[in-house]
């Protein structure tokens, strides 16, 4: 798929970026675009105008003190990784930011990327929170700073008002006794964490946490008594006194006492590099050994995934009329293969797509267009790079090689004559993608060994060799003489560093929340039973239920898209996950038993912008409390199947959270129809403002007990 239209203009400083993102609603900000990217191509997020912020100068700063590093959003993964600027930690960033997904993704993807789109499954966030770091941010009002526990609110969602940027994060320099340990658990090495832990102690600062990730909320922080044994039962009953039973389950208690036993002081953290190897998560959570990494394809993106506090985002305009500035298309200038190229393109266009279109640039291939399998990676000023998530109007003035451009290069010689000899291609659909990726591994890492040979492989996907003959291919070279030649082309731009303006004083923690489901999956979707006390007359409270309109009426993001008397029932259904806005159109078939106060719903829905689908059933019932005679229990238990781009992104947790939101909006318009009173029209379920629904009715219940 493509990324439907949108208008395109890049920002020349954080200044100019906010003075565009303030013109035009339904404008988003983006620097690296390996998370909004995937978005955009699946059309789960179709931004008005996308802000270019990728270089603006003042992003791309750095300040090192004694006591912290502060980091300009704009930083990529991959300068962390490389210590192209300074770690104020005894190697741990470096180590944690070579987990993040792939080097193609790491050389594009920032940190304040990361942090602004609020992926449960991401790395900072759980990594930064725990060492007590705070995020910049730059809005109308000016600079303030924000606790990392305080940022987060949920999952893609932050405490970002409309038009505010990620503009630093400030990660404190620990002392010299502090301790470390990480540990992520993953299906194999660059996927999204199925669970995420961290053990942080500094006894000088009488600091001990521990911090989880990869759940259907913010990233979980506790400040602990006593350092953790590791071992698994301790590390059950921590989460269990902080986190509902079905939301800290046995891989996140294996991932914490797998932390924590990984502790390492600062002298031995550089020391111990194997402590922060890939492990399967079936192998963790059956041997409780070793040390897990990982991350999915979506980590970094650029600032592109901002929330609002307060209010949900606006419906882009999926076809957006363009102003006087972006009347025209960009005009892209590039230096591909050592040739200058000049052209108009539109925004939406691709730099994979101009290659094969524009410049019949066949060699460079397209198989996912989301940034997974890597069969799309070329060389952008040096680095690989997936094209089919880098737009050519955001890489003007860049160096592009493709596979095309390598006919001069030793060391890519030497790579084909191996890949021949050990037979490490087949149908060659990966093969361009695969010899650029071996290129820059030879280069980068010349001793590198098979078991980092086939890590830096993750990213790019074969389904014909076994990658045997890949690996001993790339062996051979790193062996021989193309193994050390030093050819190289231009690098690209370092950060600098500078002194940054102070923000604002940091504002206080928030506290975390409980939910009230109880949620699991199977191999039919996934599975929640869900009950709620409303003080309301159960025979009226069925009436609510009985009477169509009404019930749609309260049911957040519903509408009725035909007559309330037909069935199948024909509805819409609008949810915000983020940047993701799908609107599903669908049918029901709705049942009731009035004899039990009972029914069902079974349904079908699509999303025909990005070509999704969820199906499921819904069995509520309606009993009288037995603590309030003439109060109701409304008792829900749901099945739920989503298929498509969507499945992709609104990974399980996700959808759970969002759920347990929308229920709890629901059951609060279903005890406002009861009492009479008007039911609350307010934006699609998602983002923060449901996230507030969610904690009254947690704050009302808790109040009750």
């Amino acid at each position: 798929m493509k990324a439907a239209s949108f208008a395109y203009t890049p920002a020349r400083s954080t200044a100019h970026a906010l003075e565009l993102l303030a013109e035009r609603p339904g404008s988003r900000p983006v620097a690296g675009g390996q998370s909004l990217g995937p978005m955009l191509n699946l059309r789960l997020a179709r931004p008005a105008r996308l802000v270019d912020i990728r270089r603006c100068p003042d992003l791309r700063r750095y300040e090192e003190s004694n006591d912290a590093v502060v980091y300009g959003a704009g930083i990529t993964h991959a300068e962390i990784e490389d210590g192209t600027v300074p770690d104020p930690s005894p190697g741990w960033l470096r180590h944690a930011a070579r987990n993040i997904a792939y080097r193609a993704i790491r050389n594009r993807g920032t940190i304040g990327g990361s942090l602004a789109h609020a992926d449960p499954a991401a790395d900072w966030p759980v990594v930064l929170a725990a060492l007590g770091a705070e995020v910049w941010i730059d809005g109308p009002d000016g600079r303030r700073a924000v606790p990392l526990p305080s940022f987060f609110h949920g999952p893609f969602t932050t405490s970002l008002t409309p038009g505010e940027l990620v503009t630093a994060v400030r990660v404190p320099r620990p002392t010299e006794r502090a301790r470390f340990g990480y540990s992520k658990l993953a299906a194999k090495s660059g996927e999204f964490a199925l669970a995420l832990a961290v053990v942080f102690e500094d006894p000088e600062r009488g600091t001990r946490r521990a911090a989880i990730g990869a759940i259907e909320r913010a990233p979980l922080v506790i400040d602990i008594e006593s350092p953790l044994s590791g071992a698994i039962p301790e590390a059950s009953a921590l989460l269990a006194n902080h986190l509902p039973a079905e939301t800290g389950g046995p891989l996140h208690a294996a991932a914490l006492a797998r932390a924590a036993r990984s502790v390492r002081t600062r002298d031995s953290a550089g020391t111990r590099p194997d402590s922060f190897r890939a492990v399967p998560a079936a192998a963790g959570a059956e041997t409780g050994s070793g040390y897990g990494s990982g991350r999915g394809e979506g980590e970094g993106s650029g600032m592109a995934m901002r929330q609002r506090r307060g209010s949900s985002d606006p419906e882009p305009d999926p076809d957006p009329v363009p102003t006087a500035a972006d009347a025209l298309p960009p005009k892209v200038h590039l230096t591909v293969n050592g040739r200058p190229v000049e052209s108009d393109v539109q925004p939406r266009t691709h730099l994979a797509d101009f290659l094969r279109e524009r410049l019949h640039l066949t060699g460079t291939h397209l198989g996912c267009e989301h940034g997974v399998c890597g069969a799309c990676t070329v060389l952008i000023d040096g680095v690989p790079a997936r094209s089919c998530i880098a737009f050519a109007a955001a890489c003007d003035g860049s160096d592009i090689r493709t596979i095309e451009g390598f006919a001069e290069d030793r060391v890519m010689n030497a790579l084909r004559t191996a890949f021949s000899d050990r037979h490490a291609l087949q149908c060659g659909y990966c093969t361009p993608g695969m010899l650029v990726t071996a290129w820059d591994l030879v280069r980068r890492i010349s001793d590198a060994d098979e078991p980092r040979v086939r890590k830096e492989l993750a990213g790019n996907l074969c389904r014909c060799t076994g990658y045997q003959g890949i690996v001993e291919a790339i062996g051979d070279v790193l062996a021989g003489a193309a193994g050390a030649d030093a050819s190289r082309v231009p690098a690209p731009a370092m950060p600098v560093p500078a002194m940054l303006d102070r923000p604002r004083a940091a504002s206080g923690a928030r506290p975390s929340l409980r939910p009230a489901t109880a949620a699991g999956s199977n191999r039919d979707g996934a599975e929640i039973a869900w009950r709620a006390a409303i003080p309301a007359d159960p025979e009226k409270l069925w009436g609510i239920l009985r009477d169509v309109p009404r019930m749609v009426e309260a049911m957040p993001g519903t509408a009725l898209a035909g007559a309330p008397d037909e069935m199948p029932l024909r509805l819409r259904l609008t949810v915000a996950i983020g940047p993701m806005r799908p609107s599903f159109d669908g049918e029901a078939h709705v049942s009731w038993d009035d004899d039990t106060r009972s029914g069902s719903v079974d349904g079908r829905a699509d999303d025909a912008a990005s070509r999704s689908s969820a199906n499921g059933r819904v069995r509520f019932r309606v009993v009288e409390d037995p603590d309030e005679p003439g109060s109701a229990t409304l008792e829900l238990a749901i099945r739920y199947r989503i298929r498509g781009p969507l499945a992709q992104f609104s990974r399980g947790p996700v959808v759970d959270a969002v759920m347990e939101q929308l229920l709890a909006r629901f059951a609060t318009n279903l005890d406002a129809a009861a009492a009479g009173r008007a039911i609350s029209q307010a934006p699609p379920p998602g983002g923060l403002r449901l996230l507030l629904a969610a904690a009254a009715a947690t704050v009302r219940r808790w109040l009750a007990g």
